[in-house]
């Protein structure tokens, strides 16, 4: 709710169409976050499979640690993660606050803006 809340504040100084616009990416974003750690939700715009799946567990080398993927704490680092991604390009004026957010909550290897590393998966 708190990052949520950091948009917020910059959303309302757009003119009432922008504001909509940004708020229905934003809400798009983190509805694929939690569709992508999901076994049943759709992607929020084709509303078909999403383009990236997590199992439900994963179990560590060792053979002894099972790791639970489908889980609120991971959706949010997901939504997360896509803020700090487009925040720069979206809402440049945002970017110290969303950045203080992530520092203040202790978000580990969140880097703002696109990857390019990224970019080269699809």
């Amino acid at each position: 709710v708190a990052g949520l809340q950091e948009w917020a504040v910059y959303l309302n100084t757009f003119e009432t169409p922008i504001a909509i616009r940004f708020t229905h990416l934003i809400d798009m974003m983190n509805w694929n976050c939690a569709a992508i750690y999901s076994d049943s939700w759709k992607d929020s715009l084709t509303k078909k499979e999403p383009l990236l799946h997590t199992p439900k567990e994963t179990v560590l080398e060792n053979g002894e640690t099972t790791i639970q993927l489908h889980s609120s704490d991971l959706r949010l680092l997901c939504m997360v993660n896509t803020w700090a991604a487009v925040i720069e390009d979206w809402i440049p004026e945002a970017t110290e606050a969303i950045s203080d957010y992530v520092e203040t909550f202790m978000y580990p290897g969140i880097e703002l803006g696109y990857s390019s590393e990224v970019d080269a998966c699809f």
